[in-house]
C-alpha cells in the first residue's frame, strides 16, 4: 500500500511557470491604463481557473505572466485559457481595440521557487529592461542558452 505522506505529496504538486504573451500586432494599440485594466482581468480569470498569479507585467508588445499552475491543469491549458478569455474580454470592454490578438504561440519556462522573488522584479522592472534589450533579443537569447530549437522566421508571430 502507498504511504498517505506519498499520495499527498503528489497530489499538492504545483508548477511555477513564467509565460510569455506576445501580441500579434506590429504597433501598440494598448495604452498604460487600459494595460492596469488587461492584467486585473488576467488576474480575474486566472483565479476562476484556480490558477495564482504572482506577478503579470510587460510592455506594448507582450506581456510576462509569473503563474503557479495546480497539478490538475496543464500549463498549455491554463495559458491558452488564459489568452482566450483575455482577448474576448478585450473586445468587449475596449472596441477600439478590435484589431488586437495575442500571437499564436507563448513560451513557458519552469521557475524553482527560490527564484520566484527575482523572477517577479524582473516582470515589475519590464520597461526599463527593455529600454536595454527588445523582447526579441531577449527571447532569442533564453531559447539559446537553453538548447531549445527554435525557426527564427516563426518565433514572434
Amino acid at each position: 500500500m502507498t504511504p498517505r505522506s506519498a499520495i499527498d505529496a503528489s497530489s499538492s504538486f504545483q508548477t511555477r511557470s513564467i509565460a510569455g504573451l506576445s501580441r500579434s500586432y506590429s504597433r501598440s494599440l494598448i495604452d498604460g491604463r487600459a494595460s492596469i485594466a488587461i492584467h486585473r482581468s488576467i488576474r480575474a480569470r486566472a483565479k476562476r481557473l484556480a490558477v495564482f498569479i504572482h506577478e503579470v507585467g510587460g510592455i506594448e508588445d507582450h506581456v510576462h505572466l509569473l503563474l503557479r499552475i495546480p497539478a490538475k491543469v496543464a500549463v498549455a491549458d491554463a495559458v491558452r485559457t488564459l489568452k482566450a478569455n483575455s482577448s474576448k474580454w478585450i473586445h468587449e470592454t475596449y472596441p477600439q481595440l478590435r484589431e488586437f490578438a495575442w500571437q499564436d504561440g507563448y513560451g513557458a519556462f519552469t521557475v524553482s521557487q527560490s527564484n520566484v522573488e527575482s523572477v517577479k522584479s524582473y516582470i515589475i522592472n519590464q520597461e526599463s529592461h527593455h529600454q536595454v534589450k527588445s523582447f526579441e533579443d531577449e527571447y532569442r537569447a533564453l531559447m539559446e542558452r537553453h538548447l531549445i530549437e527554435f525557426d527564427p522566421r516563426h518565433l514572434y508571430g
